[in-house]
C-alpha cells in the first residue's frame, strides 16, 4: 500500500501490511481508493501500539493489528467474507477521553493507553482477556499489561460495572493517596499484581480516618497527611471495600492461565547419574561460610562501573533458608558513562580434583534466576588442567540447561557476556524466580578422571534495567558409579 492501490476496496475495510512506508501513505492510498477503514497488519507478534504520523487529509479510521491476527484474516479472505467491527477510542466518548494517554503525542499520532477502555488500544482491561500479553520479552509485557491496574485506577476512581462486579468510584483524591501510599511503602521492583492488590488494600487501611489534602500541582505540603491549604478528605471503611471491589473487577489475584506459564528452572529434578549408578561426591560449597576459598572479580565496561563483586546472602528470596552466593543485578543509566553499570562479577573457586579411575563426573548446583531479559543474565566456566575458562555450553547439561542466548552487541547489549548462552529473565508470567537444580556432564566439556578443574560463575549486565539477580548455592562435583549387580537400570538375578 506503498503506491496506489488498484485492488478493489471501495466501501470496504482495507488490509495492509507494515513497513516499507509511513503509516499515513498507507491509510491514504486506501482511503483514494475508496475504502471506509484500514486494519494495518503488523510484522511482528506483539500487543500493537499506536501508529505514527499525521495527515489532516485522512478522514477514515484506522487500527494496528496483531501479526497473528493479521494471518488469520488473510486466511480466510479467500473463501470467506472476512466483518470488521471497529469501536471508537478518539476521545468522542467522554468517559473514554478522560482517561485517554497521550492523547497529544505527535510522536505516536494520538492516545497510546485507554485506561477507561483498554482494549480500544489493544490492551488487557483483565487478567484474563485475550488482550493479556504472554511473551516473556519486555519484561513479560509490561507495557501492554499496564492495561490491567490503569483500568483498575480509573474504574475505583470513577466507579462503574466491570466484569459483572460494581465499583462506586471514590474519586481522584482519595485514590491517589492510596496508590502512592502503595507505591512508596509497599512496592518494589518485583511487585506482581497480586501483590498490588495486596498493597492496595494495605494502603487503604492504613489511611483510614485521616485527613487526606486534595491534589495540588501548586507547592502543597510534602506532608500529605496533614492540614494543608487544599481541600481535604478522610477514607472511610466502605472505600476499602470499593478498592477490593475493583481488584475483584480487573481481576489482579487471577492467574493468566491462558498463558500456560512455566518456571524457568524445572522442579523435577532426577538422579544426575542415571540409573543403576550412584554419586560419589567429590567436592561441594555451601556457602555457609560465606565466600572463602572463591576469588572475586569484576570487569566494568564505562566510568560508571561500581566495581561490585559476589557476595553471601544470608537471606535469599523463595523458600531457601541457607547462606548463599549472591551476584546483584544493578541497574544505571545506558548511554551516560558515569552512570552505566554494564560490567561483569566472577566467582571463582579453587582447584577441584578428579580422582584417577572415577567414574563419569558431574557438576550440581542450586540457583534462582530473575534478571532483565536477553539482556543480564549469567553462565557457567571452566577450566581444565590449568587452560583457559571455556563456557560450559547448553549441551553439556542433562538437566536445567542456560534458558538463552544473550542479545549480541550488534543489538546494542554493552554485556561482556554479550553472544553467549547464559540464564536471563524470570520465572514465566512473574518478575521473579524460584529455585531449581542445573546438572552438568562434565565429560562433554573435555574433563576425565585424574583431571584438575575450575569453576567460574560469570554474571553480566549492560548499562541500565535490572530485576534482582543471581543466588546459587550447594555447588558440588561428583563422580558416578555403577550399583553392583545392575545393569542399564535392572537389577541382576
Amino acid at each position: 500500500a506503498c503506491t496506489p492501490i488498484t485492488s478493489n476496496v471501495a466501501g470496504k475495510v482495507a488490509l495492509v501490511d507494515r513497513g516499507s512506508c509511513a503509516f499515513t501513505i498507507k491509510v491514504k492510498n486506501a482511503q483514494n481508493a475508496g475504502a471506509k477503514a484500514v486494519l494495518v497488519g503488523d510484522n511482528v507478534e506483539a500487543t500493537p501500539s499506536g501508529m505514527s504520523g499525521t495527515d489532516p487529509t485522512i478522514t477514515i479510521p484506522s487500527v494496528r493489528i496483531r501479526l497473528s491476527d493479521r494471518n488469520l484474516i488473510v486466511s480466510k479472505l479467500d473463501t470467506d467474507t472476512v466483518n470488521v467491527t471497529m469501536r471508537d477510542a478518539s476521545g468522542a466518548r467522554v468517559d473514554s477521553y478522560r482517561w485517554l494517554v497521550g492523547e497529544k503525542s505527535t510522536a505516536f499520532g494520538g492516545a497510546i493507553r485507554d485506561m477507561w477502555a483498554p482494549t480500544c488500544h489493544g490492551d488487557p482491561g483483565k487478567v484474563s482477556d485475550a488482550e493479556y500479553y504472554c511473551a516473556t520479552d519486555d519484561a513479560g509485557g509490561v507495557h501492554s499489561n499496564s492495561g490491567v491496574p490503569n483500568h483498575g485506577y480509573a474504574l475505583l476512581v470513577d466507579g462503574g460495572t466491570y466484569n459483572g462486579v460494581t465499583v462506586k468510584g471514590i474519586g481522584l483524591t482519595k485514590a491517589a493517596h492510596i496508590y502512592w501510599r502503595a507505591q512508596n511503602e509497599y512496592q518494589i521492583p518485583t511487585t506482581d499484581f497480586a501483590d498490588h492488590a495486596d498493597s492496595l488494600e494495605a494502603s487503604c487501611r492504613d489511611l483510614l480516618g485521616k485527613r487526606l489534602n486534595g491534589l495540588s500541582t501548586d507547592g502543597a505540603p510534602e506532608n500529605n497527611y496533614s492540614p494543608g491549604p487544599s481541600p481535604f478528605v478522610r477514607l472511610s471503611p466502605t472505600n476499602c471495600v470499593q478498592v477490593t471491589n475493583m481488584i475483584a473487577a480487573v481481576e489482579l489475584r487471577k492467574e493468566p492461565t491462558q498463558c500456560n506459564f512455566k518456571p524457568m528452572l524445572d522442579k523435577n529434578t532426577p538422579n544426575p547419574c542415571g540409573e543403576g549408578t550412584t554419586r560419589s561426591q567429590v567436592w561441594s560449597e555451601d556457602f555457609e561460610d560465606g565466600l572463602a576459598g572463591w576469588s572475586l572479580t569484576n570487569q566494568g565496561v564505562y566510568a560508571g562501573w561500581p566495581g561490585t563483586n559476589w557476595a553471601a546472602d544470608s537471606t535469599p528470596p523463595g523458600e531457601h533458608a541457607s547462606q548463599v552466593a549472591f551476584a546483584a543485578d544493578l541497574d544505571g543509566s545506558c548511554g551516560d558513562p558515569l552512570a552505566d553499570v554494564s560490567g561483569v562479577m566472577r566467582l571463582q573457586s579453587g582447584a577441584i580434583a578428579i580422582p584417577a579411575g572415577a567414574g563419569s563426573p558431574v557438576l550440581q548446583y542450586e540457583h534462582y534466576v530473575a534478571t532483565e531479559a536477553s539482556y543480564d543474565g549469567g553462565n557457567v566456566k571452566i577450566s581444565v588442567n590449568g587452560g583457559a575458562f571455556q563456557l560450559v555450553p547448553a549441551s553439556a547439561y542433562t538437566f536445567n540447561k542456560p534458558n538463552t542466548t544473550l542479545a549480541t552487541a550488534t543489538d546494542g547489549n554493552t554485556n561482556p557476556l554479550a553472544g553467549q548462552e547464559a540464564f536471563s529473565g524470570t520465572d514465566g508470567g512473574e518478575v521473579s524466580g524460584s529455585w531449581g537444580e542445573s546438572q552438568i556432564d562434565l565429560s562433554k566439556v573435555g574433563v576425565s578422571p585424574g583431571a584438575s578443574i575450575e569453576l567460574q560463575f560469570d554474571f553480566g549486565m549492560d548499562g541500565c534495567g535490572s530485576v534482582d539477580g543471581w543466588y546459587v548455592d550447594n555447588v558440588s562435583v561428583s563422580t558416578c558409579v555403577p550399583v553392583a549387580g545392575v545393569t542399564d537400570g535392572v537389577r541382576e538375578r
